[in-house]
Protein backbone atom coordinates (compact mmCIF):
# COMPACT_ATOMS: atom_id res chain seq x y z
CA UNK A 1 0.00 0.00 0.00
CA UNK A 2 1.26 3.43 -0.83
CA UNK A 3 2.03 6.15 1.68
CA UNK A 4 -0.54 8.94 1.84
CA UNK A 5 1.06 12.04 0.37
CA UNK A 6 0.34 15.75 0.55
CA UNK A 7 -0.45 17.19 -2.87
CA UNK A 8 0.94 20.68 -3.40
CA UNK A 9 -0.63 23.47 -5.42
CA UNK A 10 1.77 22.97 -8.32
CA UNK A 11 0.11 19.61 -8.98
CA UNK A 12 -3.14 21.51 -9.48
CA UNK A 13 -1.45 23.50 -12.21
CA UNK A 14 -0.07 20.44 -14.00
CA UNK A 15 -3.32 18.49 -13.68
CA UNK A 16 -5.78 21.23 -14.43
CA UNK A 17 -3.82 23.40 -16.89
CA UNK A 18 -6.05 24.20 -19.84
CA UNK A 19 -9.29 23.35 -18.07
CA UNK A 20 -9.64 25.06 -14.72
CA UNK A 21 -8.25 28.48 -14.12
CA UNK A 22 -5.34 29.36 -11.91
CA UNK A 23 -7.78 31.79 -10.33
CA UNK A 24 -9.35 29.07 -8.21
CA UNK A 25 -5.88 28.19 -6.89
CA UNK A 26 -4.87 31.66 -5.74
CA UNK A 27 -5.05 32.19 -1.98
CA UNK A 28 -4.67 29.99 1.08
CA UNK A 29 -4.72 26.29 0.23
CA UNK A 30 -5.83 23.39 2.42
CA UNK A 31 -2.99 21.31 3.90
CA UNK A 32 -3.89 18.61 1.38
CA UNK A 33 -5.19 19.90 -1.92
CA UNK A 34 -7.31 16.79 -2.52
CA UNK A 35 -9.21 17.32 0.73
CA UNK A 36 -12.34 19.47 0.54
CA UNK A 37 -13.13 21.40 3.72
CA UNK A 38 -16.74 22.19 4.57
CA UNK A 39 -16.03 25.84 5.37
CA UNK A 40 -14.26 26.61 2.10
CA UNK A 41 -15.66 26.99 -1.40
CA UNK A 42 -13.87 24.83 -3.96
CA UNK A 43 -14.32 24.40 -7.69
CA UNK A 44 -13.66 20.80 -8.65
CA UNK A 45 -13.80 21.43 -12.39
CA UNK A 46 -15.71 23.03 -15.23
CA UNK A 47 -16.60 20.79 -18.20
CA UNK A 48 -17.38 22.44 -21.54
CA UNK A 49 -19.94 20.42 -23.51
CA UNK A 50 -20.90 18.79 -25.70
CA UNK A 51 -17.13 18.93 -26.33
CA UNK A 52 -14.29 21.32 -25.51
CA UNK A 53 -13.97 22.31 -29.17
CA UNK A 54 -16.96 24.29 -30.43
CA UNK A 55 -17.91 26.20 -33.57
CA UNK A 56 -19.38 29.69 -34.02
CA UNK A 57 -23.16 29.53 -33.52
CA UNK A 58 -23.01 26.39 -31.35
CA UNK A 59 -25.00 26.09 -28.13
CA UNK A 60 -22.60 25.29 -25.31
CA UNK A 61 -23.33 23.93 -21.84
CA UNK A 62 -20.70 24.42 -19.16
CA UNK A 63 -21.06 22.11 -16.15
CA UNK A 64 -19.30 23.38 -13.03
CA UNK A 65 -18.80 21.11 -10.01
CA UNK A 66 -18.40 22.50 -6.50
CA UNK A 67 -17.27 21.12 -3.15
CA UNK A 68 -17.14 22.41 0.40
CA UNK A 69 -19.31 25.35 1.39
CA UNK A 70 -22.58 25.31 -0.55
CA UNK A 71 -22.79 27.56 -3.60
CA UNK A 72 -25.85 29.80 -3.52
CA UNK A 73 -25.42 31.76 -6.76
CA UNK A 74 -23.13 32.49 -9.69
CA UNK A 75 -22.79 35.72 -11.65
CA UNK A 76 -20.44 37.81 -13.81
CA UNK A 77 -20.51 35.18 -16.56
CA UNK A 78 -18.34 36.07 -19.55
CA UNK A 79 -16.18 34.70 -22.33
CA UNK A 80 -12.66 36.08 -22.56
CA UNK A 81 -10.60 35.85 -25.75
CA UNK A 82 -7.47 37.78 -24.77
CA UNK A 83 -5.83 38.50 -21.46
CA UNK A 84 -2.43 39.69 -20.30
CA UNK A 85 -0.59 39.36 -17.01
CA UNK A 86 -0.20 42.59 -15.11
CA UNK A 87 1.32 43.25 -11.70
CA UNK A 88 -0.35 40.74 -9.33
CA UNK A 89 -3.42 40.47 -11.56
CA UNK A 90 -4.71 39.51 -15.00
CA UNK A 91 -6.06 42.15 -17.37
CA UNK A 92 -8.81 41.01 -19.74
CA UNK A 93 -8.70 42.88 -23.03
CA UNK A 94 -11.36 41.15 -25.15
CA UNK A 95 -14.48 40.19 -23.21
CA UNK A 96 -18.03 39.18 -24.16
CA UNK A 97 -20.56 39.25 -21.28
CA UNK A 98 -22.79 36.15 -21.36
CA UNK A 99 -26.52 35.99 -20.77
CA UNK A 100 -27.35 32.30 -20.15
CA UNK A 101 -30.19 30.82 -22.21
CA UNK A 102 -31.87 29.91 -18.93
CA UNK A 103 -31.22 30.19 -15.21
CA UNK A 104 -28.24 28.01 -14.22
CA UNK A 105 -29.42 24.79 -12.56
CA UNK A 106 -27.82 22.24 -10.23
CA UNK A 107 -26.92 24.38 -7.21
CA UNK A 108 -25.52 23.95 -4.61
CA UNK A 109 -23.33 21.05 -5.81
CA UNK A 110 -23.02 22.09 -9.44
CA UNK A 111 -24.21 24.57 -12.03
CA UNK A 112 -25.04 24.11 -15.70
CA UNK A 113 -24.72 27.25 -17.80
CA UNK A 114 -25.98 27.23 -21.39
CA UNK A 115 -25.08 29.92 -23.89
CA UNK A 116 -24.52 30.45 -27.62
CA UNK A 117 -21.18 31.15 -29.26
CA UNK A 118 -21.61 34.28 -31.37
CA UNK A 119 -21.86 33.32 -35.07
CA UNK A 120 -19.53 36.20 -35.98
CA UNK A 121 -17.04 35.56 -33.18
CA UNK A 122 -14.11 35.36 -35.64
CA UNK A 123 -14.77 38.73 -37.22
CA UNK A 124 -12.08 41.24 -36.29
CA UNK A 125 -10.40 38.66 -34.05
CA UNK A 126 -7.05 37.25 -35.16
CA UNK A 127 -6.42 33.57 -34.33
CA UNK A 128 -2.93 32.34 -33.53
CA UNK A 129 -1.68 32.19 -37.12
CA UNK A 130 -0.61 34.44 -39.97
CA UNK A 131 -3.94 34.39 -41.82
CA UNK A 132 -4.94 37.84 -43.14
CA UNK A 133 -7.78 39.37 -41.17
CA UNK A 134 -9.72 39.93 -44.42
CA UNK A 135 -9.61 36.17 -45.11
CA UNK A 136 -10.83 35.38 -41.60
CA UNK A 137 -13.69 37.85 -41.92
CA UNK A 138 -14.69 36.47 -45.34
CA UNK A 139 -14.79 32.88 -44.07
CA UNK A 140 -16.76 34.00 -41.04
CA UNK A 141 -19.26 35.71 -43.33
CA UNK A 142 -19.51 32.59 -45.49
CA UNK A 143 -20.39 30.32 -42.59
CA UNK A 144 -23.11 32.64 -41.41
CA UNK A 145 -25.11 31.70 -44.53
CA UNK A 146 -27.67 28.86 -44.28
CA UNK A 147 -26.06 25.45 -43.90
CA UNK A 148 -27.50 24.13 -47.17
CA UNK A 149 -25.95 26.94 -49.20
CA UNK A 150 -22.59 26.50 -47.43
CA UNK A 151 -22.65 22.75 -48.14
CA UNK A 152 -23.48 23.40 -51.78
CA UNK A 153 -20.58 25.82 -52.13
CA UNK A 154 -18.13 23.40 -50.54
CA UNK A 155 -19.26 20.53 -52.74
CA UNK A 156 -18.67 22.63 -55.83
CA UNK A 157 -14.96 23.00 -55.07
CA UNK A 158 -12.35 20.87 -56.81
CA UNK A 159 -10.30 18.44 -54.72
CA UNK A 160 -7.32 20.78 -54.68
CA UNK A 161 -9.53 23.72 -53.71
CA UNK A 162 -11.08 21.68 -50.89
CA UNK A 163 -7.61 20.81 -49.56
CA UNK A 164 -6.43 24.43 -49.71
CA UNK A 165 -9.63 25.76 -48.13
CA UNK A 166 -9.53 23.09 -45.42
CA UNK A 167 -5.93 23.98 -44.61
CA UNK A 168 -6.91 27.62 -43.98
CA UNK A 169 -9.90 26.71 -41.82
CA UNK A 170 -7.80 24.24 -39.82
CA UNK A 171 -5.56 27.14 -38.80
CA UNK A 172 -8.49 29.30 -37.66
CA UNK A 173 -8.32 28.42 -33.98
CA UNK A 174 -9.57 30.90 -31.41
CA UNK A 175 -8.71 30.08 -27.76
CA UNK A 176 -11.40 31.24 -25.36
CA UNK A 177 -12.10 31.09 -21.64
CA UNK A 178 -15.45 30.97 -19.87
CA UNK A 179 -15.33 32.83 -16.56
CA UNK A 180 -17.80 33.30 -13.71
CA UNK A 181 -17.90 34.06 -10.00
CA UNK A 182 -19.39 31.57 -7.54
CA UNK A 183 -20.82 32.74 -4.18
CA UNK A 184 -21.18 30.39 -1.23
CA UNK A 185 -23.40 30.36 1.84
CA UNK A 186 -20.68 31.74 4.14
CA UNK A 187 -20.12 34.77 1.91
CA UNK A 188 -17.08 33.50 0.02
CA UNK A 189 -16.71 34.56 -3.61
CA UNK A 190 -14.44 32.58 -5.93
CA UNK A 191 -13.60 33.21 -9.57
CA UNK A 192 -13.50 30.14 -11.81
CA UNK A 193 -12.66 29.59 -15.44
CA UNK A 194 -12.58 26.92 -18.12
CA UNK A 195 -10.62 27.13 -21.35
CA UNK A 196 -12.03 25.88 -24.62
CA UNK A 197 -11.39 26.32 -28.33
CA UNK A 198 -13.53 27.81 -31.11
CA UNK A 199 -12.97 26.30 -34.53
CA UNK A 200 -15.02 25.49 -37.63
CA UNK A 201 -15.63 21.77 -38.19
CA UNK A 202 -16.55 20.91 -41.77
CA UNK A 203 -16.14 17.83 -43.96
CA UNK A 204 -12.98 18.91 -45.76
CA UNK A 205 -9.45 17.53 -46.08
CA UNK A 206 -6.97 18.74 -43.43
CA UNK A 207 -9.73 19.29 -40.84
CA UNK A 208 -8.93 17.21 -37.76
CA UNK A 209 -11.94 15.73 -35.94
CA UNK A 210 -13.06 17.58 -32.80
CA UNK A 211 -11.85 16.38 -29.43
CA UNK A 212 -14.54 14.75 -27.29
CA UNK A 213 -14.74 14.81 -23.52
CA UNK A 214 -13.84 11.53 -21.82
CA UNK A 215 -16.70 9.66 -20.15
CA UNK A 216 -16.32 7.88 -16.81
CA UNK A 217 -19.02 5.22 -16.66
CA UNK A 218 -18.54 4.02 -13.06
CA UNK A 219 -16.95 4.90 -9.73
CA UNK A 220 -16.60 2.46 -6.84
CA UNK A 221 -14.72 1.28 -3.75
CA UNK A 222 -12.65 -1.92 -3.86
CA UNK A 223 -12.40 -3.88 -0.60
CA UNK A 224 -9.13 -5.82 -0.75
CA UNK A 225 -7.84 -8.39 1.78
CA UNK A 226 -4.54 -7.23 3.27
CA UNK A 227 -2.62 -10.10 1.68
CA UNK A 228 -3.52 -8.73 -1.79
CA UNK A 229 -3.31 -5.03 -0.97
CA UNK A 230 0.36 -4.31 -1.66
CA UNK A 231 0.58 -2.95 -5.20
CA UNK A 232 -3.12 -3.55 -5.82
CA UNK A 233 -4.39 -2.28 -9.16
CA UNK A 234 -7.98 -2.92 -10.16
CA UNK A 235 -6.98 -2.92 -13.82
CA UNK A 236 -4.26 -5.54 -13.45
CA UNK A 237 -5.69 -8.90 -14.61
CA UNK A 238 -3.85 -10.61 -11.77
CA UNK A 239 -6.08 -8.72 -9.29
CA UNK A 240 -9.25 -10.36 -10.58
CA UNK A 241 -11.10 -12.16 -7.79
CA UNK A 242 -8.98 -10.55 -5.07
CA UNK A 243 -11.47 -7.86 -4.06
CA UNK A 244 -15.13 -6.98 -3.74
CA UNK A 245 -16.60 -3.87 -5.37
CA UNK A 246 -19.16 -1.36 -4.08
CA UNK A 247 -20.35 0.86 -6.92
CA UNK A 248 -21.11 4.43 -5.90
CA UNK A 249 -21.93 5.38 -9.49
CA UNK A 250 -22.71 3.16 -12.46
CA UNK A 251 -23.98 4.87 -15.57
CA UNK A 252 -24.88 1.67 -17.42
CA UNK A 253 -26.34 -0.28 -14.49
CA UNK A 254 -27.59 1.99 -11.66
CA UNK A 255 -29.16 -1.00 -9.90
CA UNK A 256 -25.68 -2.18 -8.92
CA UNK A 257 -25.02 0.95 -6.85
CA UNK A 258 -24.94 0.94 -3.07
CA UNK A 259 -23.94 3.96 -1.00
CA UNK A 260 -22.89 1.80 1.99
CA UNK A 261 -19.20 0.86 2.21
CA UNK A 262 -18.57 -1.92 4.72
CA UNK A 263 -15.32 -1.43 6.64
CA UNK A 264 -13.69 -4.30 8.52
CA UNK A 265 -10.31 -5.27 9.93
CA UNK A 266 -7.93 -7.12 7.64
CA UNK A 267 -8.79 -5.13 4.52
CA UNK A 268 -7.47 -2.21 2.52
CA UNK A 269 -9.69 0.06 0.44
CA UNK A 270 -9.24 1.65 -2.96
CA UNK A 271 -11.26 4.18 -4.93
CA UNK A 272 -11.47 3.26 -8.60
CA UNK A 273 -13.20 4.53 -11.71
CA UNK A 274 -13.64 3.37 -15.27
CA UNK A 275 -10.52 3.76 -17.39
CA UNK A 276 -12.12 1.89 -20.29
CA UNK A 277 -12.10 5.20 -22.14
CA UNK A 278 -8.40 4.62 -22.69
CA UNK A 279 -8.74 1.20 -24.28
CA UNK A 280 -11.93 1.41 -26.33
CA UNK A 281 -12.26 2.99 -29.75
CA UNK A 282 -15.74 4.38 -29.18
CA UNK A 283 -14.88 7.32 -26.94
CA UNK A 284 -11.10 7.46 -27.28
CA UNK A 285 -9.86 10.18 -29.62
CA UNK A 286 -6.82 10.03 -31.88
CA UNK A 287 -5.11 12.10 -34.55
CA UNK A 288 -3.08 11.12 -37.60
CA UNK A 289 0.32 12.77 -37.86
CA UNK A 290 2.03 13.85 -41.09
CA UNK A 291 3.61 10.40 -41.41
CA UNK A 292 0.25 8.65 -41.21
CA UNK A 293 0.74 7.37 -37.66
CA UNK A 294 -2.25 7.21 -35.34
CA UNK A 295 -1.55 8.98 -32.02
CA UNK A 296 -4.02 8.23 -29.24
CA UNK A 297 -4.81 10.47 -26.31
CA UNK A 298 -3.75 9.69 -22.76
CA UNK A 299 -5.62 10.35 -19.50
CA UNK A 300 -4.82 11.90 -16.15
CA UNK A 301 -7.06 11.56 -13.09
CA UNK A 302 -7.45 13.88 -10.11
CA UNK A 303 -9.36 12.79 -6.99
CA UNK A 304 -10.96 14.91 -4.25
CA UNK A 305 -12.72 13.90 -1.04
CA UNK A 306 -14.64 15.39 1.87
CA UNK A 307 -15.33 14.12 5.38
CA UNK A 308 -18.94 15.25 5.71
CA UNK A 309 -19.64 14.82 9.43
CA UNK A 310 -18.53 17.85 11.44
CA UNK A 311 -15.95 16.43 13.83
CA UNK A 312 -13.04 18.26 15.50
CA UNK A 313 -10.61 15.39 15.04
CA UNK A 314 -7.16 15.61 13.53
CA UNK A 315 -6.82 14.75 9.85
CA UNK A 316 -5.12 11.41 10.40
CA UNK A 317 -8.19 10.04 12.20
CA UNK A 318 -10.51 10.84 9.28
CA UNK A 319 -10.82 9.54 5.73
CA UNK A 320 -7.73 10.11 3.56
CA UNK A 321 -6.69 9.24 0.02
CA UNK A 322 -3.40 8.64 -1.80
CA UNK A 323 -3.96 10.40 -5.12
CA UNK A 324 -1.36 9.13 -7.59
CA UNK A 325 -3.03 10.51 -10.72
CA UNK A 326 -4.43 7.17 -11.81
CA UNK A 327 -7.89 5.62 -12.06
CA UNK A 328 -7.27 3.46 -8.95
CA UNK A 329 -6.02 5.02 -5.70
CA UNK A 330 -5.73 3.96 -2.08
CA UNK A 331 -8.37 5.21 0.39
CA UNK A 332 -7.90 5.08 4.15
CA UNK A 333 -11.22 4.80 6.06
CA UNK A 334 -11.65 6.96 9.18
CA UNK A 335 -10.07 5.86 12.43
CA UNK A 336 -12.79 7.84 14.22
CA UNK A 337 -15.88 5.74 13.54
CA UNK A 338 -18.15 8.73 14.21
CA UNK A 339 -17.11 9.91 10.73
CA UNK A 340 -19.58 7.95 8.66
CA UNK A 341 -20.46 10.07 5.62
CA UNK A 342 -18.15 11.09 2.82
CA UNK A 343 -18.13 12.61 -0.63
CA UNK A 344 -15.66 11.99 -3.45
CA UNK A 345 -15.02 13.44 -6.88
CA UNK A 346 -12.86 12.26 -9.74
CA UNK A 347 -11.86 14.46 -12.68
CA UNK A 348 -10.39 12.94 -15.84
CA UNK A 349 -8.39 14.99 -18.36
CA UNK A 350 -7.29 13.92 -21.83
CA UNK A 351 -4.34 15.07 -23.90
CA UNK A 352 -2.22 14.23 -26.92
CA UNK A 353 1.41 15.15 -26.50
CA UNK A 354 2.67 17.86 -28.80
CA UNK A 355 -0.79 19.20 -29.66
CA UNK A 356 -0.56 22.66 -28.15
CA UNK A 357 -3.75 24.06 -29.67
CA UNK A 358 -5.85 20.97 -29.05
CA UNK A 359 -8.32 21.68 -26.21
CA UNK A 360 -8.15 19.38 -23.22
CA UNK A 361 -11.30 17.34 -22.67
CA UNK A 362 -12.60 16.68 -19.18
CA UNK A 363 -15.11 14.59 -17.22
CA UNK A 364 -16.13 14.94 -13.56
CA UNK A 365 -18.05 12.40 -11.48
CA UNK A 366 -19.31 13.20 -7.98
CA UNK A 367 -20.35 10.44 -5.55
CA UNK A 368 -21.56 10.11 -1.97
CA UNK A 369 -21.25 7.26 0.45
CA UNK A 370 -21.45 6.14 4.08
CA UNK A 371 -19.11 3.88 6.01
CA UNK A 372 -20.57 0.97 7.97
CA UNK A 373 -17.97 -0.20 10.49
CA UNK A 374 -17.87 -3.78 11.75
CA UNK A 375 -17.81 -4.39 15.53
CA UNK A 376 -14.23 -5.67 15.19
CA UNK A 377 -13.13 -2.48 13.44
CA UNK A 378 -14.85 -0.27 16.02
CA UNK A 379 -13.22 -2.24 18.84
CA UNK A 380 -9.80 -2.02 17.22
CA UNK A 381 -10.04 1.74 16.63
CA UNK A 382 -11.43 2.47 20.08
CA UNK A 383 -8.46 0.57 21.54
CA UNK A 384 -6.04 2.68 19.52
CA UNK A 385 -7.66 5.82 20.85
Amino acid sequence: MGILRLTKCFILLSALCGVCSLLSCIGAMPDTFSRIDANKLRVIGVVIGPRPEVSPGDTVTASAYFGGNEVTSINDIKVVYRYVWGINEIAYTDVDPITPLKTPVGLPDSARISFIIKPDVFRERQPYDSIPQSTIDSISELFMHPKDSVAAMLSSLSDSQKTAFGDIIEKMVLPAMLMFTAHSANGTALSAAAQFTIKYHVNLPAITPPNNNPDISWVGVCKVPDRFAFGFNYFDPSSAGNYSMTYLYNKNNPALCDSIVDVDTGYAYFLACDNGISITDTTMDAITDKNGNRIFETYTYKWFYQNVNNLPDQDDSLMQIDDNGSACIEMKPPGNTAMKNFRAWVACYDQINGQRMRPRGMCVRAVKGAFRFSPQYIKMKSGEN
